[in-house]
């Protein structure tokens, strides 16, 4: 899969000239969000060609998941960036959220930590938590009151949630879909295809190249960077390698 790994692998240091430049004049907390999602999702790219490069691409295709999410998290917080706020915020949640296992299930650690940090866990937490919570005053479990599916659809990217993001997501639970692509048909007999394998290297490559692109795409939009040419001539030659 030499053309898929050159063209994956390729788009990698645009990504890094892109927020780069995006970051020099990301002013606005959308822009910056969204400058560290991209960041995410190269990162995501690259530890998918390692991964691919080393026959593991069930292994790359768990990291393809997290790709889809932050890639659709930047393009839905474009489109709605006065919800930025909401995705900042959460973080206080899920910081006392942390204090409070601790403190329920190890106790001695959690006395560990300096008073006046819980305090303010305490108090961040008490800001913020009418914002979350429902009309029961029940504080959800995640940033937004959307759940990533409905995002996806509202940015118009279902068919990608219900097909190539829910193949990853099956191999990341290991519900029967998932363990499958563990194994290969070897005669008639069913056998384990354990690293170095060839299993799904391709698709994982394929679809690292696809959500690293629409990131960038996003990312482009947002920070006005002038990168269309660039980001066309990539997008034909990323339809030519997905024909191979």
């Amino acid at each position: 899969y030499k053309r898929q790994f050159d063209a994956s692998a390729g788009l990698i240091p645009l990504g890094d000239e892109m927020v780069k430049a995006a970051e020099d004049g990301a002013f606005e907390a959308v822009k910056k969000v969204i400058c560290a999602l991209t960041r995410v999702t190269i990162a995501g790219a690259s530890e998918a060609v390692i991964l691919c490069g080393n026959g593991c691409g069930p292994g790359a295709m768990k990291v393809v998941r997290g790709m889809y999410e932050s890639r659709w998290t930047a393009e839905y917080l474009r489109r709605h960036p006065r919800e930025v706020e909401d995705y900042l915020e959460f973080s206080k949640v899920l910081r006392w959220r942390r204090l409070q296992w601790l403190r329920e299930n190890s106790p001695s650690e959690a006395s560990r930590v300096p008073r006046d940090v819980a305090k303010q866990l305490d108090d961040d937490y008490n800001q913020v938590k009418a914002q979350f919570a429902d009309a029961k005053g029940h504080v959800r479990n995640q940033w937004s009151a959307k759940p990533i599916r409905q995002m996806a659809r509202e940015i118009g990217r279902e068919k990608e949630y219900e097909l190539p993001y829910g193949l990853a997501c099956s191999i990341h639970h290991g519900n029967f879909e998932g363990l499958s692509a563990h194994f290969t048909s070897q005669g008639e007999s069913v056998v384990p295809d354990p690293p170095p394998s060839s299993a799904l290297v391709r698709e994982a490559l394929v679809l690292a190249h696809a959500n690293l692109w629409f990131t960038l795409s996003t990312l482009n939009d947002c920070c006005g960077l002038g990168f269309c040419e660039r980001l066309e001539a990539e997008q034909k030659h990323y339809v030519e390698v997905s024909k191979g």
